[in-house]
């Protein structure tokens, strides 16, 4: 099933996205910079894993979300049901992004999710679609991206642009936040308080208050 075209400028505009994610200052700018452009692009939600290796056996991976209820990232992030969800590991072994509803045992999947199937239903998600990327010694991840209404007819120029995104975004993290001898990103206690409350929902004013 097919429903409204996205426009074909995602190339165009990928150049624009890339020139200012280079000057980006700080992984919230960037993450900030990245949600915007995806939005731009008819995504509606946006959830990013960051792990080394898998999300399953990496201790302390990354969880970033936007467009969810602060309750449920709070719930996701918080009690760590990211280990849970099946999708980042199914989708880590594709070249190409993958639709959820091409997934297999989908329906499997959001029953062992209850809350995120609502939450999802919630926010006017009905699609979503995966990018796998990937970076230096196995540091790894996954975006994950809703959608409102039918599955949308996306075009190569858009999967090619939102793919070179995703990734060019994770690359730029990964330098952000520097690697030691040990394979493990290290970044700074503030940066690392400002992304974890991030993750939690809390909006710029929430996250300027409480720093």
């Amino acid at each position: 099933m097919t429903g409204r075209e996205i426009p074909g400028e995602a190339e165009v505009a990928l150049d624009a996205f890339v020139a200012a994610a280079r000057g980006a200052g700080s992984p919230r700018d960037l993450w900030e910079m990245t949600v915007d452009w995806l939005n731009g692009q008819g995504v509606r939600t946006v959830a990013y894993h960051h792990f080394v290796g898998s999300l399953s056996t990496d201790p302390t991976p990354l969880v970033v979300m936007d467009g969810f209820s602060e309750e449920m990232v709070a719930r996701y992030v918080g009690a760590s049901l990211y280990r849970l969800n099946p999708v980042p590991d199914l989708v880590i072994g594709s070249a190409d992004p993958v639709f959820w509803s091409d997934l297999p045992g989908l329906e499997q999947i959001l029953a062992s999710f209850p809350d995120f199937g609502a939450e999802l239903r919630e926010a006017g998600v009905d699609e979503g679609v995966s990018v796998q990327v990937f970076g230096p010694r196995g540091r790894n991840g996954v975006f994950g991206m809703g959608f409102s209404g039918a599955r949308p007819a996306l075009g190569p120029d858009w999967a090619r642009a939102v793919q070179l995104a995703s990734q060019f975004a994770h690359l730029t993290y990964c330098r952000m936040s520097a690697e030691p001898a040990g394979g493990r990103p290290e970044i700074s206690p503030r940066e690392r308080e400002v992304l974890e409350l991030i993750a939690q929902g809390k909006s710029n004013g929430v996250i300027a208050d409480i720093l």
